[in-house]
């Protein structure tokens, strides 16, 4: 089975609420309940449920993009002129990945509920 189906990541308020789950700081949403669903979170980065693939698409600023690759295997794609805020995503459609990025995310001063990350 589908590991995020499993965790009942199936749109963007599901993706909100495992992120909040996790302990992730949601700074605002918008369009959560469509296919144009945008979960931001305090240092800009952004979610979103790609229903149509199952997958979730993490946009983001330089520094999270480093955080995100130094923690994990994955590599970035670049944006282009499409979101200058965010130049840069990541595609994760294993479930694994999704994780990982979580934990590199909250190593982000911001990034968690309360607490206060290394922003290493």
């Amino acid at each position: 089975m589908n590991a995020y189906i499993e965790y009942k990541i199936d749109s963007g308020i599901g993706l909100r609420t495992f992120l909040e789950q996790s302990g992730i700081s949601v700074e605002s949403v918008t369009a959560i309940d469509s296919a144009e669903n945008v979960i931001k979170l305090p240092d800009l980065t952004t979610f979103n449920w790609k229903s149509k693939d199952g997958i979730v698409r993490v946009n983001c600023k330089e520094n999270s993009m480093k955080v995100i690759e130094a923690k994990t295997g994955l590599r970035h794609i670049d944006n282009g002129a499409g979101d200058p805020t965010r130049p840069y995503s990541f595609i994760i459609d294993e479930f694994s990945d999704f994780l990982d990025v979580i934990y590199a995310l909250k190593q982000i001063e911001g990034n968690v509920v309360g607490v206060k990350g290394s922003d290493e």
